[in-house]
Order: structure tokens, then sequence, then C-alpha cells
């Protein structure tokens, strides 16, 4: 008779699937981005520039402002003043319209999470740029906190910054469904700002396919409070430019109703593609009226890359990046 399995194995194998998807590829995308360019490894909250130093020998290079030296011709050393114990909140859509991946060149919906190398869904897309932000946040030593957004809020995970606390995170994460009821983002916005213990970094993770004006009233009411909030718009390739789309006529339907249209991409491709960005456009100029960071990321682009352009175009406000 065979021995039988440890309970500790037993205890592993049952919480790999949870722990093995999200977790690793978020470690994976944070190690990447700390073995990039990028000198800071926070959002821009948790470093705040206060002044100049002259340069001395054995300083960090990295931290030398090199523009200024061309100015000056002198090296100065561009200092720092870190706010501690910074809580960061993930708000992450998981309205219908997230589940959205594209279409093949029949028309035919693509897997909703698609293996390595293929086209994965705008919800599973943000879940992973979700568990990287959250990554980097407990290695940085702040806290963190979750909330859904669907029709309501759901999925609250309260603050905290321990790796333990990181783990239960993610497996949360890895365990959400989709909403099937029509995506309400501003309403989730407001029942999470009740609930969120003290004020800190918003970031909201969503096609954003709403109206914006409401939105961008439940911004406002963050910014108004003391929140420094960053909103990752994401999207498909062929969300943005109906063109990429088949010459063919296929089905469109809507994920949050019962709408369905027939469409042909070549005939409704240069409205279609103004609308769209115009919607971008809208929302891009008043996220910006309220000093919110806007950055527009495709699923078909890693997640690794686009956050590492996002932290490095930081110091430009306002940036919207469309890869």
């Amino acid at each position: 008779m065979a021995n039988p399995v440890p309970q500790r194995r037993r205890d592993l194998e049952q919480t790999w699937p949870q722990l093995g998807g999200l977790f690793f590829a978020a470690r994976r995308a944070v190690e990447g981005i700390w073995s990039g360019r990028h000198a800071s490894s926070s959002l821009g909250s948790g470093l705040d520039f206060y002044d100049y130093r002259p340069y001395t020998p054995g300083d960090p290079t990295q931290h030398v402002d090199w523009k200024l030296y061309g100015r000056t011709d002198r090296l100065y050393l561009r200092r720092y003043r870190r706010m501690t114990d910074l809580p960061v909140y993930l708000l992450v859509d998981h309205s219908g319209s997230m589940a959205y991946s594209g279409v093949d060149e029949r028309g035919g919906p693509l897997d909703r999470v698609a293996p390595p190398g293929r086209r994965i869904s705008k919800f599973h897309w943000a879940c992973l740029l979700a568990s990287s932000l959250a990554f980097l946040t407990v290695r940085q030593s702040d806290q963190v906190g979750l909330g859904m957004a669907g029709s309501r809020l759901s999925g609250l995970v309260r603050p905290a910054g321990s790796w333990a606390h990181l783990k239960r995170l993610v497996a949360s994460l890895e365990a959400a469904t989709f909403d099937p009821a029509p995506g309400n983002l501003p309403m989730a916005m407001e029942s999470f700002h009740q609930v969120l213990p003290r004020r800190g970094l918003l970031v909201v993770i969503s096609d954003l396919l709403e109206d914006p004006q409401p939105i961008l009233e439940a911004v406002w009411r963050y910014r108004h409070s003391g929140f420094e909030v960053v909103v990752f718009q994401v999207l498909t390739r062929q969300e943005i430019d109906l063109n990429v789309m088949a010459g063919q006529g296929f089905d469109l339907s809507d994920l949050e109703s019962p709408a369905k249209v027939r469409i042909r991409p070549d005939q409704v491709a240069e409205s279609y593609n103004r609308i769209i960005a115009h919607h971008i456009e809208a929302l891009h100029d008043g996220l910006v009226m309220h000093g919110v960071d806007h950055a527009v990321a495709l699923t078909d682009q890693p997640v690794a890359g686009a956050l590492r352009r996002y932290l490095q175009d930081r110091s430009s406000p306002g940036s919207r990046q469309v890869p």
C-alpha cells in the first residue's frame, strides 16, 4: 500500500492552481521591471522630489539629473522624500465587457483566457497588471488593497503589506469571475471610496467603456479627498482600430446586454475609429484636468512592458501611452 501524501504537500497542491498563475507571473513582471532601466520601485507617490545636492564620488549615478548636467556642466543628484506606509488601492473592472479578447479572422470569439502566445481577455490582462502592481507595492514595504468593480463593488480585500496578504489578494483575483450585469464603474468607485480606511493611491484598471462624465465626477471626489489617482484603460487592438479586423461581415454581441448587430468592418471602421478616439480623448482631457495620469494599455502587449513604460514616463503628467 502506497504511503499517503503528507498533509503539507496536499495543501500545496490544492493552492498551486491559484498561486501558480498570477502570483508567479506578477513576480516575473516585477523582477523584469527591476532589472530594467527604471530607477524607482514605486508609482511615484512613494518618492517625492524635493531638492538637489552636488554629486560626490561613490553616489549612485542613476539619481544624477543628466538634463541639469547638460545645462550647467555640473553633476547634481535628485533627492527624494519617501512617504512611509503609502496605501495603494487597486480597483479592477470585472464587468461583462472585460471578457472580450478579440475575434479571429472568421469573426469567432477568441478564448477568454488564452494560452501563452495568444491574445487574452481584457480582464485577465487587468488581473496580471493588478497582481504586478500589488507585488511591486508589497516589495517596497507599502500596503495594498483590492476591490472589484462590476454592477457594484465586490471582492473587497482590506489593505495590508505582508507577503501572506499578497498571496491572498492575488488568489482573490485568480478566483474572480465576470459580473453578468451591466457595469457601473462610477457607483463601484463611490462605494470603494466609502470603505477605504484612509487616503492613498487609487489605481483604476478598466476598459472605461461607459459614459465619461460620471467616471470623471467619481475621480474628482477622490482627488478632492486628497487621493492620488492613476487610471489604466485596458483595450484590445481591435477596439481602438476596427481596420485590423477581417473584411467579411459578422455579428457583434454586447457582452452586457442581449443586443447584437451585423457589421462589415470595412464599412464602419472610419466612423467607429473616430468615435472611440473621441471617447478616449474626452476621458484623457478630463482626467488630466483633475491631475490624474491616464495610460492606455493594449492586451497584445506584455504587462511588464506596459508598466515599465508608465513608470518611466511618470515624469510627464497626464501621460497617455498607446503602444
